[in-house]
């Protein structure tokens, strides 16, 4: 009977995934380093920052609520990767595949994440003022609510992306793809969206006072109700399905009738 039992408990043991006691592993402070093999490590609460964790594996670890200020992440492998509610102010991320990561409440303020692919990202009410999202992959990403003032977003694609709500003033959006993406009542003072593609992109009731839209595609665009004060719209390619009362598209340009 002992036998038995004995027995029962080894083949009990041996049929739990390798990858369920790795989730409750804590590294030694000398595993975390560039290249480390950190897959499913717990790492919360940690004070990482200014790190180099470039080549690092560390799919699936945990880094929820953890300092990870300027830290690099170069060639990292970060799927699954939880920061929830990390703060990577300033953190290298750029040309990494974060289609997966778990970014919910991270602070990403001045990030590099540049060239990142976040192709179909929740980042609902993000922090990522001053971030650098140049030429990043950003099609159907959830941004709603968020705050990309002084944004780099140029030549990113934001195709079928929600950024309603969001505050995007100062931000550089020059060349970027907004292709029906949502805009609707997002704050766009003062920005840059020079030869950006706003092809039947919802912009009602956006605030865009001061924007530089010179060369940009605004095809069949719903500018209704929008704020247009001290716009520059010139050289336009295409004009919007919908303007703001006393509006016009003519000759390539919005013009205040008023």
């Amino acid at each position: 009977m002992n036998k038995a039992l004995l027995l029962s408990g080894i083949f009990s043991i041996a049929i739990i995934p390798i990858d369920c006691i790795a989730d409750h592993l804590r590294p030694k402070s000398g595993e975390i380093l560039k290249g480390g093999q950190l897959f499913h490590t717990n790492m919360k609460n940690l004070d990482l920052r200014n790190r180099d964790l470039s080549n690092a594996n560390l799919s699936s670890a945990n880094l929820t609520n953890s300092d990870l200020r300027n830290t690099k992440f170069f060639d990292s492998n970060l799927n699954k990767t939880n920061f929830s509610n990390s703060d990577l102010r300033g953190a290298i991320l750029n040309n990494l595949d974060l289609r997966r990561t778990i970014l919910r409440g991270a602070n990403l303020s001045r990030a590099n994440l540049s060239g990142a692919n976040l192709n179909g990202q929740d980042l609902n009410g993000s922090r990522l003022k001053g971030a650098n999202l140049s030429k990043a992959n950003l099609s159907r990403i959830d941004l709603r609510g968020s705050n990309l003032r002084g944004a780099d977003l140029s030549g990113a694609n934001l195709s079928n992306s929600d950024l309603s709500y969001s505050k995007i003033s100062g931000a550089n959006l020059s060349r970027a793809n907004l292709t029906d993406a949502n805009l609707r009542g997002a704050s766009i003072t003062e920005a840059d969206l020079r030869k950006a593609m706003l092809k039947r992109t919802d912009l009602r009731n956006a605030k865009l006072v001061g924007t530089d839209l010179t060369n940009a595609n605004l095809s069949d665009a719903n500018l209704r109700a929008s704020n247009l004060s001290g716009v520059k719209a010139n050289k336009l390619v295409g004009c919007p399905i919908l303007l703001p009362i006393r509006w016009v598209c003519e000759k390539k340009s919005l013009i205040n009738t008023n």
